[in-house]
């Protein structure tokens, strides 16, 4: 799978688990990231989570009120 996909695919997930949907409410930031890294090496690469974990760590994201 090429890296751009694999970089996608874990910014995807943390997207949809962070989302409402219509048949379940968001989860936190924080549940989202403890599911990324408990898939870490399984569904996804663990380098690219922990990437992105640190990027969220430095980045401020919107609650979607903005």
């Amino acid at each position: 799978i090429p890296l751009g996909a694999r970089i996608i695919g874990v910014i995807n997930a943390f997207d949809a688990m962070t989302s409402r949907r219509s048949y379940r409410e968001p989860m936190s930031k924080e549940v989202a990231v403890a599911e990324l890294r408990h898939w870490a090496g399984i569904h996804y690469q663990k380098d690219i989570v922990e990437s992105f974990v640190d990027f969220l760590s430095k980045k401020p994201l919107s609650d979607g009120k903005d």
